[in-house]
């Protein structure tokens, strides 16, 4: 896909076009409906490494479409509930490429919300509570893009969203201080950058 986007293309919708044919035949296989949802996203994928953002987000959406259903009459298949958060995930990362952060927020809290309810069904799943803070790191980090925005009560209240959720990822607090300076409490962000100066962030970063 990296480099024959369009060749990778024509063979995902060709994939596509055949899964969808055993779909028709058998409604009601879970199997083929979750192969469909991945050839939605094969498809996105490779719209969006063409910057094709509004076509990869069709093909997001669509794929969200079909594992909501197949959730929805499967409470039970965990791994549909995860994928259904994993591709908010996705739609939230384009509809913030494109600057539609209201929209993106929106997407990152279902997602959220949804990995919340499967870690809190079985704490000790390791898989789980990272899922859950990859997508934390999601609402947390669009924060920043709030800042840059000039949405700087929108983005104190993400940043106390996701800090409330993980009140030990430091790097969190960078966002929040970055909007409570704007908001022109100039004290309260002081303290907050010198609390954690030469704190390590993410891969030895430094505060």
């Amino acid at each position: 896909m990296q480099d024959q986007a369009a060749d990778s293309l024509k063979f995902y919708r060709e994939g596509l076009t055949t899964i969808e044919n055993l779909v028709k035949a058998d409604p009601s296989n879970e199997t083929w409906q979750s192969d469909l949802s991945v050839s939605h996203v094969k498809i996105g994928l490779a719209l969006q490494h063409q910057s094709n953002l509004p076509d990869a987000l069709k093909s997001f959406r669509s794929a969200l479409e079909i594992m909501q259903r197949v959730s929805q009459s499967n409470p039970a298949d965990m791994d549909a509930q995860r994928r259904v958060s994993v591709l908010n995930n996705m739609i939230g990362d384009v509809l913030k490429a494109e600057g539609k952060l209201e929209e993106a927020l929106a997407s990152y809290r279902e997602s959220l919300a949804r990995m919340a309810h499967l870690t809190k069904s079985d704490p000790e799943n390791e898989g789980w509570k990272g899922d859950l803070q990859y997508s934390i790191s999601k609402v947390g980090g669009l924060a920043y893009n709030f800042v840059l925005a000039g949405h700087f009560a929108t983005a104190l209240q993400v940043s106390d969203e996701a800090l409330a959720l993980a009140p030990d990822q430091i790097w969190l607090y960078t966002n929040k201080a970055h909007a409570i300076t704007f908001l022109g409490r100039t004290d309260e962000a002081r303290a907050l950058y010198l609390k954690y100066r030469g704190t390590p962030l993410r891969k030895d970063k430094p505060w």
